[in-house]
């Protein structure tokens, strides 16, 4: 979650449209996680909402009830040894609690200062 909070901060999108109907350009977007929310168009968070959803109910389904969480059936880099992989998986849903969190942080942060967190790293790097 650091880098898309990060990245608009040091690199400057300002010709990329991101709605076109709305004239509304990348650059235009405040880097961060609430901001954000409010200035991108409605329409275009129902298209990021549809997307998931496709992928979520048409693209990665289980194809048995009693395969593991997260199993689609397409094997690890082409194995397929459920057994072999099993801790690998149990380190997968481990990062994944770590990056929620971490999310949470980044929430609380910016709702705290009132800056996102690329551009409170920024100071923080420039202040050292």
């Amino acid at each position: 979650m650091a880098l898309p909070s990060i990245f608009p901060e040091r690199f400057v999108f300002s010709d990329l449209l991101l709605s076109p109907s709305h004239k509304l350009y990348f650059d235009d977007v405040p880097a961060g996680s609430i901001k954000a929310i409010a200035v991108v168009p409605w329409q275009g968070w129902a298209q990021i909402v549809f997307f998931v959803g496709i992928l979520e109910t048409k693209v990665f389904v289980q194809q048995s009830g009693n395969d593991m969480p997260g199993d689609y059936g397409v094997g690890y880099f082409g194995l397929v040894d459920k057994a072999r992989h099993e801790e690998e998986l149990s380190a997968e849903l481990e990062n994944g609690r770590l990056a929620m969190i971490a999310f949470f942080v980044q929430v609380f942060l910016e709702l705290s200062s009132g800056e996102s967190v690329g551009q409170l790293w920024i100071e923080f790097t420039q202040g050292a």
